[in-house]
């Protein structure tokens, strides 16, 4: 069988923890080097990049990457790459791209090409506390990406096709803000943004009207105003106000923008109504089962009876509710991801009440996930679809 092979260790370079660790994608745990102490250009061509581009090459994605990537699965269709063959030649970053991918078809290890997507976190500091955030623990050290990250990037600007503001909370980092503001050399590269939407102002909006955005997501956690304070205090109103603000955005610009929700016991039921709320503002609607953050035995223990017991009954309408939105999803047409997505919840909360709710999430995605990875059919169906994220 042919191996599926991932081009991000060709495309990627990624700092999703202000520690300065760069990683080739959010999904992959190995560490292939760290600004702090290396250039983009040394860490780009260095052990780390050689060593990973010569596993994909030789073991493949599904060997060598997390079996539940949504890219493997066939979503996230917004991160392929190709769409700069509809630019102009002369562009410098169509030139970076098509040696790029020239160097991709010969399996280079070292690239003449450099980077076309960037994806750094310059901080974890955030305005909220969700209750379900991994990085409590690591905001306390309050670390932050250096200066000369910058700098370094600003010398690399016009090859960039993709630069991806991701946090803690963007729009708090001014050497973010100052980025966005900044960017006129390559009109063609497209922004990402992950918020939690509380703290955009006219300013940043006109800000974001001015750069070519090239997705807009928002974790909203709730689908009524209650929840939502249970959840994560009183910014409701101001939220939804900038939820439509962003809908009136993207009418102009044309971005994929979706609104996520983390499942719990405290939301289940609020399914479809969340589905309604991210269809009226034209949003993909995306739900995850949220995952158990603690670090401790006990502290895991507490969060799962507080956050990931669900009753047979809240399970039932969960599943009603998921199949109800699905409908809608696909009536509304255009969002394939959002169809993965929904479709893939009801797999993990049926292993969840397999496990009775008593045991870690992991073992969830473990035991419901990974078999249907592993069967052939699937593997097949998969790769045919998703062999180069870069379409």
């Amino acid at each position: 069988m042919q191996l599926a092979i991932c081009d991000y260790p060709w495309t990627h370079f990624e700092v999703n923890n202000p520690n300065g660790d760069v990683t080739m994608c959010c999904d992959s745990p190995v560490v292939l080097g760290n600004v702090n102490s290396q250039t983009i250009e040394d860490i780009w061509n260095g052990d780390g990049y050689r060593s990973i581009r010569k596993a994909m090459l030789t073991r493949g994605a599904y060997d060598l990457c997390y079996p539940n990537c949504a890219v493997l699965k066939g979503s996230k269709s917004y991160q392929r790459l190709n769409w700069y063959k509809k630019l102009e030649p002369e562009l410098e970053l169509y030139k970076n791209a098509l040696l790029n991918d020239e160097e991709i078809k010969a399996g280079n290890l070292v690239l003449k090409s450099l980077p076309r997507w960037v994806r750094f976190a310059y901080s974890y500091v955030c305005n909220l506390n969700c209750y379900h955030c991994y990085q409590k623990d690591i905001r306390a050290q309050n670390k932050a990406l250096p200066e000369k990250f910058f700098a370094e990037i600003d010398s690399i600007l016009k090859y960039l096709q993709v630069i991806f503001y991701f946090g803690g909370e963007p729009f708090m980092y001014e050497p973010a803000k100052r980025l966005m503001a900044s960017w006129s050399e390559n009109k063609h590269c497209r922004h990402f943004f992950i918020s939690n939407a509380t703290l955009l102002t006219d300013e940043l909006f006109a800000m974001l009207n001015r750069i070519n955005i090239g997705l807009f997501g928002v974790s909203l956690d709730a689908a009524r105003e209650s929840t939502y304070k249970l959840l994560r205090g009183n910014f409701w109103g101001r939220v939804v106000k900038n939820l439509q603000k962003i809908q009136e955005l993207k009418a102009r610009q044309g971005f994929p923008f979706f609104i996520a929700m983390t499942l719990n016991s405290q939301n289940i039921g609020e399914i479809e109504e969340f589905t309604d709320i991210a269809l009226s503002l034209e949003a993909a609607p995306e739900i995850a089962l949220v995952s158990n953050p603690a670090s401790g035995f006990r502290e895991s223990l507490t969060f799962q009876k507080k956050y990931l017991h669900f009753s047979g009954a809240a399970l039932k309408e969960a599943y009603r509710q998921i199949e109800n939105s699905l409908v809608k999803i696909r009536n509304k047409g255009g969002m394939p991801d959002s169809e993965i997505i929904y479709a893939h919840q009801v797999e993990l909360l049926k292993a969840h009440e397999k496990f009775q709710n008593n045991l870690p999430l992991f073992i969830v995605y473990r035991n419901a996930i990974e078999p249907l990875i592993k069967r052939s059919g699937m593997i097949k169906t998969i790769a045919r679809k998703i062999r180069s994220p870069l379409g």
